[in-house]
């Protein structure tokens, strides 16, 4: 099919809807993107058009197909990498010859960043290569995302300003620091443990800022341009206007010296107890707030511990009756156990069903989380089957393969074929009953 016929068709499709009319599409790794898009298919369906939403983990290139129109949203992250979500799709789309789609494609970036938009600009590289994309199918958006989407809205779905409204899911904050504590037991810098520190901050609004469980905060250290995320680890409803959190401070040897992560170091060391900063609220990934009786497994490691401390405090809060199940691992117990004191005061109160740990470095034959949740694979199988508990997952990005091989072989040993196992585990995936957050 031709560049001009393939124009035209679109063109003819427009204008009539049904059951199948409009695919909106993301790859977002710290919420963003999968917010917008959300909010996308409300709009077109107030519109009286059918959407569907769905995140490019879930589906096929040859998916696209089935519908009228493609809207797909891409974030980057990193220095210029695909998000998890979307990177098994990419790699499908560049062995496709061709795809009988017309996918318009809106970028998201940090131009403080050498690979602007990087992510994007890949997509719309293979889509034009297969004839589903065009050089204006592609917008490239830079810092706060409502408006630049609210335009492209208008103009992909032919509908007019107060139709397009999108909310904010990013603002910024004037926060002041009122106390900063070493978490774990001092170890100074000498290697024994992983060294973090537990940040409160006073926002200063002139009306109370409600955030929500799952929520990230972006700063940049002076000096510098670039934004670093964090997990809050405060619940919403523990403090008005006060947010916490967990960080980790990031050192590595290069030509024999030790190096510091400029943000991480700032926040650690440099910047003093009431002293204001700048900060980006964004809306969050997927670590919501499980329903009131859901029980919720926490797998985390170092840093990781943050959002789960988040949940932790938000359900103790508003008194959900559902369990929770908290695997946490670091390098020695000795140094860098995070919210020991916390965690094992909910663990006595009943508030924890199960903390497990596994550190590292406390003997030669190294233990990790996975294997901790390997001992319990009966406890796992339980708990997701037959009791719908929520997964949360934090730590590192190859902390994903570990939990799930576990998750896998739980459910092969409840006597589950490797078929029904591989759509389980997507389904729980798609409907966010497992979730990761990965760093």
């Amino acid at each position: 099919m031709d560049r001009l016929k393939f124009f035209l068709m679109n063109l003819l499709f427009r204008p009539v809807y049904e059951e199948g009319d409009i695919l909106v599409c993301y790859a977002s790794q710290t919420g963003t993107a999968k917010n917008l898009a959300e909010q996308a298919g409300n709009i077109i369906r107030s519109q009286g058009m059918t959407a569907s939403v769905s995140s490019l983990a879930d589906l096929k290139p040859t998916d696209l197909e089935r519908f009228k129109q493609v809207l797909m949203l891409v974030s980057t992250c990193g220095e210029g990498e695909i998000p998890d979500n979307g990177v098994a799709f990419y790699d499908q789309l560049q062995q496709l010859p061709t795809l009988n789609a017309r996918v318009a494609l809106f970028a998201l970036g940090d131009k403080a960043y050498a690979k602007f938009c990087e992510a994007g600009h890949l997509f719309h590289k293979e889509l034009i290569n297969q004839g589903a994309s065009f050089e204006e199918d592609l917008v490239l958006v830079d810092g706060n995302p409502v408006e630049p989407m609210q335009v492209w809205l208008q103009d992909k779905l032919s509908i007019n300003s107060a139709a397009a409204t999108i909310e904010e899911t990013s603002k910024e904050l004037t926060l002041e620091l009122v106390e900063r504590k070493q978490l774990g037991k001092e170890c100074g810098e000498t290697g024994e443990g992983n060294i973090a520190y537990r940040l409160l901050f006073k926002i200063h609004e002139e009306t109370a800022f409600q955030y929500q469980a799952g929520d990230l905060l972006g700063l940049i250290p002076p000096g510098d341009n670039r934004e670093r995320l964090y997990s809050i680890s405060s619940g919403p409803s523990v403090r008005e206007n006060h947010v916490e959190l967990c960080v980790g401070l990031l050192s590595y040897q290069q030509d024999g010296q030790t190096v510091y992560g400029a943000c991480s170091r700032y926040l650690t060391s440099d910047l003093e107890p009431g002293t204001q900063l700048k900060a980006q609220w964004k809306a969050g990934g997927g670590l919501t707030l499980p329903a009131t009786e859901d029980p919720m497994i926490m797998v985390a490691t170092g840093a990781g511990i943050a959002p789960m401390m988040c949940l932790l405090q938000e359900r103790l809060h508003r008194k959900h009756t559902g369990e929770n199940w908290l695997l946490f691992g670091n390098r020695k117990s000795s140094a860098d156990f995070y919210y020991q004191d916390e965690l094992e005061a909910m663990l006595e109160q009943g508030q924890l069903t199960h903390l497990e740990t596994a550190f590292s470095r406390d003997s030669e034959a190294k233990v990790y989380v996975q294997d901790v949740l390997g001992q319990q694979r009966e406890r796992l199988a339980e708990w997701l089957l037959d009791r719908n508990a929520k997964l949360y997952v934090c730590g590192r990005k190859d902390l994903r393969d570990a939990i799930l091989g576990q998750a896998r072989q739980a459910l092969a040993e409840r006597g589950l074929s490797s078929e029904d196992i591989t759509l389980k585990l997507e389904a729980m995936e798609r409907d966010q009953q497992i979730c990761f957050e990965l760093f």
